[in-house]
């Protein structure tokens, strides 16, 4: 498990909040990689195979481990060689003194003012620790912090679109079905039979959010789970998704 450090949104108290990236839970692709407590182990969003879901824009974070001699470097996202200060001595015997260096942990752009909450297109953020963000000009994008050239700790918020018929849920971190936009059916002259994905489109969950339809096998993408109700006398399927709430430290 990743712990990802974000400044909290609340007037009142500044303190931190921590986002849990949780192995197997559902993730927005494109994401970065992110370290965790073990520097040969990180988190990666991973695309699922297509016959689990129908979302092609949403992963599961999965643990990846670095080959023997490297470790995962954050700034650089992705493992790295470490290097040894291995000597051979006169006399033939190896000398390998201890390792001094700094090891630079995630930690926030000290150039950010006002956190998440004021996240905006080409904004300064801190690409090593905030979530996704909201866009407050589009529900159908969100925003992700992207690192800028020849800074360590700093980016900028850039505009990234969700798939079709969804919106970005700040809560959930990822795009979900848009169930209030969906248009009601159009009276036909001949009988009319909805296809699958039809029938997907009107169902929804209860206590949770949709981000799309179970397979044949009612399996979902990640910890979202499949539902199965009644929609004009057909079945219908969905994967619905049960936000976990952020904890303070």
């Amino acid at each position: 498990m990743a712990q990802e450090d974000s400044k909290s949104g609340s007037s009142e108290e500044q303190s931190p909040k921590y986002w849990r990236a949780i192995l197997g839970d559902i993730c927005q692709l494109p994401s970065f990689p992110r370290a965790t407590g073990d520097p040969n182990r990180y988190v990666e969003c991973v695309r699922q195979a297509a016959d689990v879901t129908d979302r092609k824009d949403l992963g599961i974070w999965l643990l990846r481990e670095c080959l023997p001699g490297y470790e995962f470097v954050a700034s650089a996202r992705r493992c790295k060689t470490v290097r040894s200060n291995c000597q051979t001595t006169t006399t033939q015997q190896q000398y390998c003194p201890q390792q001094q260096e700094v090891v630079q942990q995630p930690q926030s752009c000290p150039l950010v003012q006002g956190g998440v909450q004021n996240a905006a297109y080409q904004g300064i953020c801190s690409w090593m620790v905030d979530p996704l963000a909201k866009d407050p000009e589009s529900c159908t994008h969100f925003l992700q912090c992207q690192p800028a050239p020849n800074n360590l700790y700093c980016g900028r918020w850039q505009r990234m679109p969700c798939a079709p018929a969804t919106i970005f849920d700040e809560q959930a971190q990822v795009c979900v079905w848009d169930t209030s936009s969906q248009p009601a059916s159009l009276p036909t002259p001949a009988p009319y039979v909805p296809t699958q994905a039809q029938q997907n489109s009107q169902c929804g969950c209860t206590g949770g959010v949709q981000i799309g339809s179970c397979n044949q096998n009612y399996q979902c993408p990640g910890q979202s789970v499949c539902q199965v109700g009644q929609q004009n006398g057909n079945q219908c399927m969905v994967c619905c998704y049960f936000r976990k709430k952020a904890k303070r430290a």
